[in-house]
């Protein structure tokens, strides 16, 4: 199973990650990303790995 770890000390609320995989991420009050899960089911890693491809900053890290 996949882990996510989030760098929010690098986000800078483009908001990339909720629009690709708004199952997994949301923005907080903020405008920083937060996970809406810890662990990524095998169904859903494309999208997740997809929005860790489409952040700017590289505040997705994937673990697992």
């Amino acid at each position: 199973m996949t882990h996510i770890k989030l760098l929010t000390e690098r986000c800078i609320s483009s908001g990339n990650c909720v629009d690709v995989a708004p199952h997994a991420f949301d923005m907080d009050d903020a405008g920083l990303v937060v996970a809406l899960v810890d662990e990524v089911e095998h169904g859903a890693r494309r999208q997740v790995e997809a929005a860790a491809q489409v952040c700017p900053v590289q505040a997705i890290l994937l673990e697992g």
